[in-house]
């Protein structure tokens, strides 16, 4: 986390929520899931920039992992009815809709401290 971006963005998270990098990655896992929403193909490994009041145990600077499963998107068209086919292809993509917002011109993930599974601290402590 570069602290330029840290120090672009004026706003603070409220109660519990963060403020992550959006760090893109490669389309797919290390299982051959493709794990995409979109164009858009973010990490679930996210540095913080910023924390509300509540948030315990992360600061800015940390890494964390995301649990992505609060964002996963049921495409509901694909529920009647489908091929074998069309099985299959669904069993190998998980469409994920990430809180991805600009703020002050710089695009953050804004998660509460509950969707978070590991974290590193970077030699901060």
């Amino acid at each position: 986390m570069t602290d330029s971006k840290k120090k672009m963005i004026e706003a603070e998270p409220m109660w519990n929520f963060m403020f992550l990098t959006c760090n893109k990655k490669k389309a797919q896992t290390d299982s051959g899931i493709i794990v995409s929403f979109g164009n858009d193909v973010y990490d679930i490994r996210q540095d913080v920039i910023k924390v509300g009041d509540s948030v315990r145990g992360l600061k800015p600077g940390y890494t964390v992992e995301i649990d992505p499963r609060p964002y996963f998107v049921k495409d509901w068209k694909d529920q009647n009815n489908p091929t074998l086919v069309e099985e299959m292809e669904r069993k190998q993509t998980i469409r994920i809709a990430w809180p991805v917002e600009n703020i002050d011109g710089v695009d953050v993930m804004i998660v509460p401290d509950s969707h978070v599974r590991l974290r590193w601290r970077n030699g901060l402590e």
